[in-house]
C-alpha cells in the first residue's frame, strides 16, 4: 500500500513537472532498468561511467535496441565488479560514456522516465508511453543501410522515422510521437 501511494505521488509530481506525453516506463535487462536516451524521474546519483566495445557483427547485421542494451548492461556489470560498486540502472547517452546509477529511494516507480523530443515529437526508445495512445501507422526503417550494409547510427534511424511520419502527417495522419521498436517496424502514435 505504501509503495502504491509513493507511485501515485511520484506520477502526480512528474505530471506537474513534465508534459504527460513525454512520460514513459522503461524496460529491465538482467534485473537493471535501461534508460535509453531518456532521463529517470526519480532522483539518482551516478555511481560510475563506462564505455562498451561492440564486438563486430557480420556485414549487413546490426545490433537491435535489446541487443545493445544487453551488451551495455554486461559492460556495466563487469565495471561494477571491477570497482566493487552496486547500481540500479544505466542511462544510455549520446556521449562517449554511459552512466551507471543508483536511485536515492527504493520505490516501485524507479522505471518512470521523461523522454526527449525531436522535431517537437516525443521519441520513445526502448520504453513505453505512460499516456494511452492509438497507433497511427507502422513505419519500416532498417537499422542497416541496404546499399552499403553499414549500420545506421541511432540518431539517423530516429530522423528517418520522423521523416516518414511527417510525410504521412501531410496526408492527414497527424501524430504526437514515435515508438522505436527492436525490429524495423516502428510506430507513429497519437495520444488519446
Amino acid at each position: 500500500m505504501k509503495q502504491l501511494l509513493i507511485f501515485a505521488l511520484a506520477l502526480l509530481t512528474a505530471s506537474f513537472t513534465t508534459d504527460e506525453s513525454q512520460q514513459a516506463t522503461v524496460k529491465k535487462v538482467s534485473g537493471k532498468y535501461v534508460f535509453y536516451y531518456n532521463e529517470p524521474v526519480q532522483p539518482y546519483e551516478t555511481v560510475f561511467t563506462f564505455t562498451t566495445t561492440y564486438p563486430p557483427l557480420k556485414k549487413g547485421t546490426c545490433y537491435t535496441l535489446g541487443g545493445t542494451a544487453d551488451l551495455l548492461i554486461r559492460s556495466a556489470m563487469a565495471e561494477a565488479g571491477a570497482q566493487a560498486k552496486q547500481f540500479d540502472a544505466i542511462i544510455i547517452t549520446t556521449g562517449l560514456r554511459d552512466l551507471a546509477i543508483k536511485f536515492k529511494t527504493d520505490t516501485i516507480i524507479n522505471n518512470l522516465a521523461v523522454v526527449e523530443k525531436s522535431q517537437g515529437k516525443s521519441v520513445f526508445t526502448f520504453c513505453e508511453p505512460v499516456k494511452q495512445y492509438d497507433v497511427v501507422e507502422s513505419i519500416k526503417v532498417r537499422r542497416g543501410d541496404p546499399i552499403t550494409g553499414e549500420c545506421r547510427q541511432q540518431h539517423k534511424i530516429i530522423e528517418m522515422i520522423l521523416k516518414d511520419a511527417e510525410k504521412s502527417a501531410k496526408k492527414g495522419k497527424s501524430y504526437d510521437g514515435i515508438i522505436q521498436s527492436d525490429n524495423e517496424n516502428h510506430l507513429s502514435i497519437k495520444f488519446k
